[in-house]
């Protein structure tokens, strides 16, 4: 885990990723993730529920606490440190990297697989909203986990 004044440095010099999202934040150091948000609610629900799911095995680890920072900006931000995933759609290839035909082969194919573990992570009790190929990340071990939580909730549906 990553000092907070490491942290704190990193997100104060460092624009965000193409990684990041809407909402959220995020940034790469010595192999961690941190996540960043500048609505305190929103970065606590989501840590919370990253926690919870992570615990089942459908996300990645959180490291720490919640904590505050400055960003390069100077706006106050929310953040916590969490395993690294390689974004699903970040990983596929571009557009001008190859065949039409081959790319949507890969699009399909990684919906696919989304959806199917958004189906599997529904048996345990949480679904994604908004589940597509950029807020779902792959492991090191090869597991499908969500990345993106904002849209994620809890359904008492389980089967």
């Amino acid at each position: 885990m990553l000092l907070l004044r490491e942290v704190a440095d990193l997100i104060q010099s460092t624009p965000r990723s193409d990684a990041s999202g809407a909402k959220c934040h995020f940034y790469e150091v010595g192999g961690i993730g941190i996540k960043t948000w500048t609505r305190r609610d929103i970065a606590e629900d989501c840590f919370e529920k990253q926690i919870k799911i992570a615990e089942l095995g459908f996300a990645p680890k959180v490291y720490g606490d919640l904590f505050e920072a400055e960003n390069h900006h100077g706006d106050i931000v929310w953040c916590y440190q969490t395993e690294l995933a390689a974004v699903i759609g970040s990983a596929l290839p571009k557009w001008d990297d190859g065949d039409f035909e081959e790319m949507e082969s890969c699009i399909e194919c990684a919906n696919d697989m989304v959806y199917a573990s958004n189906r599997e992570m529904g048996k345990i009790g949480w679904t994604d909203d908004d589940d597509h190929r950029y807020n779902w990340g792959i492991m090191p071990d090869g597991k499908i986990v969500c990345i993106d939580f904002d849209h994620v909730r809890e359904t008492h549906e389980w089967t």
